[in-house]
């Protein structure tokens, strides 16, 4: 009986994981998939207190969330704001730190079938769902809104970018990181199902995260790679270094970002002026005619509220550089992008970015977020990233699943909560502080 009890609630763990880190853009009415937090609660071994190889983690992490918390209500007293006022974000990374540390051997030991259950949940879903509604879009590999079907169907992922915070790294952790030769055949075939539809889904995230994921594991744990990740690795490697350099969506999108990021530094260096003639020279060859016709937009929507968001995150850094507290950056877009737009030269990236204000509370990607909200301070978790690239207290397997999605979401983040983000950098923590023997 006790081993029925045990095997029954480890199944619903994993359902209850698998939801929190990978379908967290569910629209269900009005409920929020983040509530499912409160359920694991329900499974805490308290026994756990009483291990010493736990209490280091116990106290870090309390030290973490001091830290937090200090912050936050510094920010308030700076800005004269209601200093009682408790946000639920975080109550929430309380009870997240509590369930990490209550399911750390669980999730090292699960971390397979949670990511099994994502892709077979996924590829049945949506073949369901075509078969009940039909596949009626047009079929186009690109970086444009008509390449895949999530833009359309908003089913399981309202965006394609969306599903890709979470396919790149479900792809690279079963491709790199695990033998797929030990893998029964079923599973295999849905996979490599997974697999193709990601690619139909791909966007200019996609193909960014694959390079940066793969260059940093190769770099950091080359040694591990077998010949299967090093095939892989070179497939993904040829399928983006193409669509980047041929696709002219992707290259318009990826090479015109880069070109506005870098031009205000370029162009204060007389001896980068020609390179920088030379990188707009190349961007314009790239443009559609029907963006050379309009003077007015200089970047696709995507990209100019990620370059608003970056130069926010830079702006803060030189005005404000202890950062504006958790979950505060719409503070800092309100001042920098909307109040103070001339005075911080934040200029008019697209003619539509300040009439819609889009991701003014997360940024669109967790970097800029993460800068403008804990300023200097965020590069100590940089540097950690690093460190634990390089660690030997995490297996390739996970690091070959937590370097690609904290990586794709500091690139395209939809804020701390979402895409499994703060789960990962935490269970990163705890594995750091667990000991090597364990």
């Amino acid at each position: 009986m006790q081993t029925f009890n045990k095997n029954y609630s480890d199944i619903i763990k994993i359902l209850l994981f698998t939801l929190l880190i990978f379908f967290w853009d569910l629209s269900i009415k009005t409920f929020d998939t983040k509530l499912l937090l409160f359920l694991l609660i329900i499974f805490f071994d308290f026994k756990i207190l009483k291990l010493d190889k736990y209490k280091k983690i116990l106290i870090y992490f309390s030290l973490f969330f001091i830290f937090i918390s200090v912050h936050y209500y510094y920010n308030l007293f700076l800005d004269d704001e209601n200093l009682f006022f408790i946000p639920k974000n975080l109550i929430y990374i309380f009870l997240l730190f509590l369930v990490i540390l209550f399911n750390l051997e669980f999730l090292r030991n699960n971390l397979k079938s949670i990511i099994t259950l994502f892709i077979v949940t996924y590829v049945l879903a949506t073949i369901i769902y075509f078969i009940i509604n039909g596949y009626n879009q047009k079929f186009d590999l690109s970086c444009t809104y008509t390449g895949g079907w999530h833009g359309y169907t908003k089913f399981l992922f309202l965006e394609n970018s969306h599903f890709v915070m979470m396919s790149v790294a479900t792809i690279i952790f079963y491709f790199i990181g695990n033998d797929l030769r030990k893998n029964f055949i079923i599973k295999n075939i849905f996979i490599f199902i997974f697999l193709i539809m990601a690619i139909i889904n791909f966007s200019g995230v996609f193909i960014v995260a694959i390079v940066l994921s793969l260059s940093a594991l190769l770099i950091s744990n080359y040694k591990y790679f077998t010949r299967q990740s090093l095939v892989f690795t070179l497939l993904l490697f040829s399928f983006s270094g193409f669509f980047l350099l041929y696709e002219k969506e992707c290259n318009y999108k990826i090479m015109k970002a880069q070109a506005a990021l870098i031009k205000p530094i370029l162009e204060k260096y007389p001896l980068f002026k020609k390179i920088d003639k030379s990188v707009q020279s190349y961007i314009n060859s790239t443009q559609n005619s029907s963006d050379t016709k309009n003077k007015e937009i200089k970047l696709g929507m995507s990209g100019a509220v990620f370059l608003n968001s970056i130069n926010i995150a830079k702006t803060t850094i030189l005005d404000r550089p202890l950062g504006w507290g958790l979950d505060r950056y719409e503070m800092a877009y309100n001042k920098y992008a909307i109040n103070d737009r001339q005075k911080y030269n934040l200029e008019n990236y697209h003619y539509r970015l300040f009439d819609w204000n889009l991701n003014s509370k997360d940024g669109s990607n967790n970097l800029a977020k993460l800068i403008t909200e804990f300023g200097l301070f965020s590069f100590i978790l940089l540097i950690y990233f690093i460190y634990f690239s390089f660690s030997k207290k995490a297996t390739f397997q996970e690091k070959s699943f937590l370097i690609p999605l904290v990586l794709t979401q500091l690139l395209r983040g939809a804020g701390y909560y979402n895409g499994g983000f703060l789960i990962c950098i935490i269970l990163m923590l705890a594995i750091s502080l667990s000991k090597l023997d364990d």
